[in-house]
C-alpha cells in the first residue's frame, strides 16, 4: 500500500556534549560520541519508524547500529529541543580513533512506511576526529 507520507533523512549531528547543526565544534578521538539523526515527514507524521547507523573508515564498515530510541514518530515539523524528534546512537569506541570517518543513517529500512521516494531515506556525514591533548591526572596522598 502506497502512502502520501514521505520520510526524509535530513541531517546528522555528531556530538561529544556540545555541538551545533553545522558540526563546527571539533571532535576529539577516543571520546564518548553520539550521533543525532534529524528526520522529517512530508504529507503527515509517521509512527513506529526505526533507523540504523553505519560508520565507514577507509575500506572498513562498522554496524549497523540501532538507535537508542528506536522507534520514534517522525513529524512534519520536528523540534530539535525534543530528543525523540530525532534518532540517537552512541558510537562504539572501536570507531573513535583519530582520522576521518563517514557516519550514515538509513531510516525506514524495513519499509514500515511505503514512501514514494526512498532515495531520501539515507544521509551521511564525513567527520574528522582530532588527536586531543593528553589528560593529566595526579594523585596526592591526604592523611
Amino acid at each position: 500500500m502506497t502512502t502520501d507520507v514521505d520520510l526524509l533523512a535530513e541531517h546528522l549531528e555528531i556530538t561529544q556534549g556540545i555541538q551545533d547543526l553545522s558540526n563546527s565544534v571539533e571532535l576529539i578521538a577516543d571520546r564518548r560520541t553520539y550521533v543525532r539523526g534529524h528526520v522529517r515527514a512530508v504529507g503527515g507524521s509517521a509512527s513506529n519508524i526505526a533507523t540504523k547507523f553505519t560508520v565507514r573508515r577507509g575500506d572498513d564498515t562498522y554496524g549497523p547500529y540501532n538507535a537508542l530510541n528506536n522507534p520514534i514518530t517522525v513529524y512534519t515539523n520536528p523540534d530539535r529541543a525534543q530528543v525523540n524528534h530525532s534518532f540517537l546512537v552512541e558510537l562504539p569506541s572501536a570507531v573513535l580513533k583519530a582520522g576521518e570517518m563517514d557516519v550514515c543513517m538509513t531510516i525506514n529500512d524495513d519499509r514500515t512506511v511505503e514512501g514514494y521516494d526512498y532515495t531520501n531515506d539515507r544521509v551521511c556525514k564525513r567527520v574528522s576526529l582530532e588527536t586531543g591533548p593528553p589528560v593529566g591526572v595526579r594523585f596526592y596522598r591526604v592523611s
